[in-house]
């Protein structure tokens, strides 16, 4: 045996020593190296970009693998284990030193990842704007209520545009709140029309002051329609929610006198602690997790003992849970930052 060679069949045996022992409790997947042993020395010895070629076919493949093989969950075993079993025999089937073999193999089965991959980005993405929305939501939700109460709260108001203002006003105020912020210009637009629509029913109150706001009221309905942006693509909804309160703002700007009702606030849940907790966990754990970012991979320990490979998704702060998926998508886990350093610690 050549001198190269013989360093070659070394190399890849410290390397498949070296994964036995780190697979040592995971008696599938140190066989399923352990099979395709030889036929590396094989095919290392043909091609020595193995060793130094990121890019080398059945490194790259083989790299794969591993991290497939991380996960051992039976969702896993189904989907990933399942098809890498077929690869490894048909590579072993197939080889009959020819290279060339086994790099299409390897490319079909880059393909066949890849296909899998993309499904679970796909999903990662919907997790990713799901989880944002809530987390927006959950700072906008207090800041409308809040805002139509200061509006609202305690005006004598006819039943319709009570109605209004609580039912799809306040959930176009939600989704522009959510979009823009406290500081958006169309956010402050929804704020100034409200306090007109107030200001408007107020004046039609008064014989003495109802004739100036006729003037301004088709421009005002215009600029409702324009924010109603809960409803703003479809037509018929938008008529809907619109339609009491028009008929009821028009037969006020013309002398009518509908019914009044105080407005009640709307209630703001207040979060009240009635029990704690001590958690406890090392600097240096909760160190190590901080330093993690998105798009990197933890191996979560599952409640049956097993192990899931999981991409960080969204990372959050504070006490807000990091959003987790696995390699096949098909298991999705919420955790926050301190519970993870428990994890890590053990």
């Amino acid at each position: 045996v050549a001198a190269p060679d013989w360093g070659a069949m070394l190399l890849v045996d410290e390397l498949f020593d070296k994964l036995a022992q780190q697979l040592v409790n995971d008696k599938e997947a140190a066989a399923w190296f352990a099979r395709l042993r030889i036929l590396v020395v094989r095919y290392a010895i043909k091609d020595y970009s193995f060793f130094f070629a990121q890019q080398n076919l059945l490194r790259r493949f083989l790299n794969q693998a591993y991290l497939t093989l991380l996960s051992n969950t039976e969702k896993s075993r189904l989907v990933h284990r399942e098809m890498l079993n077929q690869f490894g025999k048909r590579i072993l089937a197939e080889f009959d030193g020819d290279v060339g073999h086994v790099n299409s193999l390897c490319i079909e089965a880059q393909a066949w990842f890849a296909g899998q991959t993309e499904k679970v980005e796909q999903i990662e993405e919907r997790l990713r704007v799901l989880e944002t929305t809530r987390r927006r939501e959950k700072v906008a939700e207090p800041r409308v209520v809040e805002e139509l109460n200061r509006i609202a709260g305690g005006q004598r108001l006819p039943e319709e545009v009570i109605d209004f203002l609580h039912g799809e006003w306040r959930r176009s105020m939600l989704i522009m709140s959510m979009r823009e912020g406290q500081e958006g210009a169309d956010w402050k637009r929804q704020l100034r029309t409200a306090e007109s629509l107030i200001e408007l029913c107020k004046g039609c109150q008064d014989d003495t002051q109802r004739s100036k706001y006729r003037s301004f009221y088709q421009v005002f309905l215009r600029n409702v329609r324009a924010l109603l942006v809960s409803v703003l693509d479809d037509a018929d909804a938008l008529n809907a929610a619109v339609e009491p309160l028009e008929l009821v703002l028009s037969a006020m700007i013309n002398g009518a006198c509908p019914a009044l009702q105080e407005v009640k606030p709307i209630p703001l849940a207040r979060t009240q602690v009635i029990e704690a907790e001590v958690t406890r966990v090392s600097p240096k754990a909760l160190e190590a997790i901080e330093q993690l970012s998105e798009n990197d991979w933890l191996r979560l320990k599952t409640s049956d003992g097993r192990y899931e490979l999981c991409k960080i998704v969204l990372k959050a702060q504070q006490d807000d849970p990091w959003v987790l998926v696995s390699q096949s998508g098909k298991t999705v886990a919420k955790k926050s930052a301190i519970q993870l350093a428990q994890a890590l610690e053990g």
